[in-house]
């Protein structure tokens, strides 16, 4: 079995490739067990991690644990966590957005689309009344 989750960390007031944040990923159950580990101040976007699972039949607790060599102020985020066998954990790929986005006539872009051009209209004619 392994573990695939995407991660992100954006520290403030650390100096250059100081490294001060750690990332922990540990299983704990029959073995306590380290999956990943890491340590930085920036990963620059979303990064995606794949790691296996000590191989074992018995029930693991999954802790992420996130230390500091001194406190600085940093954002840290976990997403898309998947627990499966090894061999099915494909990679993620991402999808780059069309720059413009068709109007469809329920959709909510359409229909702020329009209550704007409505009070924008009758902002004027309030105005021109005057």
């Amino acid at each position: 079995m392994c573990i695939r989750f995407a991660y992100f960390v954006n520290s403030t007031d650390v100096q250059r490739n100081e490294n001060n944040t750690k990332i922990d990923v540990i299983a704990r159950g029959c073995h306590t067990a380290s999956i990943w580990s890491i340590e930085l101040d920036n990963s620059f976007g979303w990064q995606l991690i794949i790691g296996p699972f000590n191989p074992t039949a018995c029930t693991q607790g999954i802790y992420f644990r996130i230390t500091q060599k001194r406190p600085t102020r940093v954002a840290v985020a976990f997403d898309d966590i998947t627990i499966a066998q090894c061999g099915t954990l494909n990679v993620l790929t991402t999808v780059e957005p069309p720059f413009t986005t068709p109007f469809n006539k329920t959709s909510l872009n359409y229909i702020n689309y329009i209550l704007l051009i409505t009070i924008l209209l009758f902002m004027l004619n309030i105005r021109r009344s005057y």
